[in-house]
């Protein structure tokens, strides 16, 4: 078996007789515009050799990039999760003919080799991938959330594992936008450094998880990133002083077979690493994180961005929050305890502030600072207008630090003091209650397409109707 690391989470492995090219992005930036992969590459579509499968592990655009899926084979085999209808949507209305939706734990046959789909412990739709051939067995985590359980289950079933591509980043970039931890995150990371233990491969490399932040982003480098590839390479090989632990930047290739791994004497013919870039990633959370701005990139008048999001805080949140209430959800729970909540709208010259007050006699909405808000958001105001249009995703939003929270609710009684919390429920942000992250993640990618696609191309017998019902996370 062979793998070119083709940058990121972007493989093309090459069994003995299948070819199968694994969340392929090609061009930098990506996601949106909010990242690059690093080591910094260059990868040539051109040269990339024929393959039989292409298989996406989840829909983070990191990994599901609708701009090099739009330039790959429509005829070609496609492996995706299943319960994740929006991904089969994008597929079929890009024009691919021949996708298969897959359970976990499912094993996958064609010709000699086997493809395993391996489940994640949390919150996303995704899986990882288990590759088997008369050579070798290789184990793609991807981005999956592997419990120390599950880890000794797929070890003890398909073990030995030859080659792991072993998840290593305990990323921390929800915690940076909603006021959460910036300490390294000791319990995560020495978790994943125990599934290598327990998997106890021959040979395994960091997966996934090289990329950095750009641009106006790239204030999240010092505080997403708590660990660098080299950090990892060298905890791992202590952890498992037997295996051997490699670092495979782009344009290197790894030949695995009959229990050796070993890089290749050949090139990688279509990615080569322009430069290594790591150290622009290095956790260093003690310095400032910059305030709130608002880019504008599609130059809105302010006016235009008020109008529309004056609209939608009108007509759509407070249906929202008016549903919650009937249904006894979780804006019940804030008139309980009397919550105060404020949403800052960041223009480019100006702040626009909501305010409202939750308690059992009313709920009122007004358009002024709140002097104590329990929940306080911000939001930058022309992304907000980008993603309500469908021009930009709901992830972009979070992921990119246009969207910053906090809470505190505590309560003060004659016997003592509390933290307050909802029973068997969420603090939910009213905002992100009244938006339909699903609705707006299918016209993104309604965008997208028609911005790849020429129209004939999407124009094909099997076109489904608009997915819906899984909620979009974080990246």
């Amino acid at each position: 078996m062979k793998i070119d690391f083709i940058g990121h989470a972007s493989l093309l492995v090459e069994s003995t007789d299948r070819k199968i090219l694994i969340d392929p992005v090609f061009w930098d930036p990506h996601y949106e515009g909010l990242c690059a992969v690093s080591p910094r590459r260059h990868v040539f579509p051109e040269r990339l050799p024929a393959y039989d499968i292409i298989a996406v592990s989840h829909r983070h655009f990191d990994h599901f990039d609708i701009r090099t899926l739009a330039s790959l084979d429509r005829g070609c085999q496609v492996l995706i999760p299943d319960r994740d209808p929006l991904l089969a949507y994008t597929f079929r209305e890009l024009g691919f003919s021949r996708v298969e939706a897959l359970p976990d734990n499912y094993r996958w046959v064609t010709g000699d080799t086997a493809i395993v789909t391996t489940p994640s412990n949390g919150p996303d739709r995704e899986f990882g991938f288990l590759i088997q051939d008369s050579t070798a067995t290789i184990w793609n985590q991807v981005d999956t959330f592997v419990s120390s359980r599950l880890a000794s289950q797929i070890a003890s079933r398909f073990g030995p594992i030859d080659f792991l591509l072993a998840t290593w980043q305990p990323l921390l970039e929800s915690a940076v936008f909603i006021n959460g931890r910036t300490s390294f995150p000791y319990e995560e990371y020495f978790r994943l450094l125990a599934n290598v233990q327990i998997i106890n491969p021959r040979a395994l490399a960091p997966a996934s998880c090289g990329f950095k932040y750009i641009d106006e982003a790239a204030w999240l480098n010092k505080f997403v990133f708590p660990v660098n590839r080299d950090v990892f390479v060298r905890d791992a090989g202590k952890a498992i002083r037997e295996t051997q632990v490699l670092t495979a930047n782009p344009g290197a290739v790894i030949e695995i077979n009959s229990g050796m791994v070993q890089p290749s004497a050949g090139k990688c013919e279509f990615v080569s690493m322009v430069e290594d870039d790591t150290s622009e990633t290095v956790f260093n959370p003690v310095g400032d994180v910059p305030a709130l701005t608002d880019p504008n990139h599609a130059g809105y008048t302010e006016a235009e961005m008020l109008e529309r999001i004056e609209a939608f805080v009108r007509d759509q949140m407070a249906t929202a929050i008016k549903q919650s209430l009937q249904e006894r959800t979780i804006i019940h729970d804030y008139t309980k305890i009397g919550c105060t909540y404020q949403l800052d709208i960041v223009c480019p010259a100006t702040v626009v502030s909501y305010s409202i007050r939750f308690s059992e006699s009313e709920v009122k909405l007004t358009r002024d600072p709140s002097p104590a808000p329990n929940m306080h958001t911000q939001i930058a105001g022309s992304i907000l207008t980008d993603v309500l249009l469908g021009r930009r995703s709901f992830s972009y939003l979070c992921s990119g630090g246009f969207y910053r929270s906090f809470n505190h609710f505590y309560a003060i009684e004659e016997h003592g003091c509390y933290r307050w919390r909802p029973t068997n429920r969420q603090i939910i942000d009213p905002l992100l209650l009244a938006l339909d992250s699903e609705e707006l993640m299918i016209k993104y990618i309604d965008h997208e397409i028609s911005k790849n696609v020429q129209p004939a191309a999407a124009n094909t017998p099997e076109r489904i109707s608009r997915p819906a019902g899984a909620a979009f996370g974080f990246k």
